[in-house]
């Protein structure tokens, strides 16, 4: 269903960045556990959606945050920052 999908593309775009600013937070202040769940709710919403490579780079993130792997987490974010805009452009947000 077109609707249902451009809701579900509305919602994203209205939640995923503030999640991703609350990741942000989390991990500027050493709060694995929550940065991991803010990582595993943008793989949801991503896979929602059909964004197959954003899903990855958050699966790929609540995964390194999981086994604390600290030290390869900024590239990581870095990743899914590049991937939120490809994304904002792709959907003209």
């Amino acid at each position: 269903d077109p609707e249902l999908y451009d809701e579900l593309v509305e919602i994203y775009f209205s939640d995923a960045p503030t999640q991703f600013e609350s990741l942000k937070i989390a991990l500027s202040s050493s709060d694995y556990k929550t940065a991991e769940q803010h990582a595993n709710s943008l793989k949801s919403a991503s896979g929602n959606i059909g964004a197959e490579q954003m899903q990855e780079v958050a699966r790929s993130l609540e995964k390194t945050l999981h086994e604390n792997h600290i030290a390869d987490v900024p590239a990581i974010v870095e990743r899914f920052a590049e991937e939120l805009r490809a994304l904002k452009e792709y959907f003209g947000k």
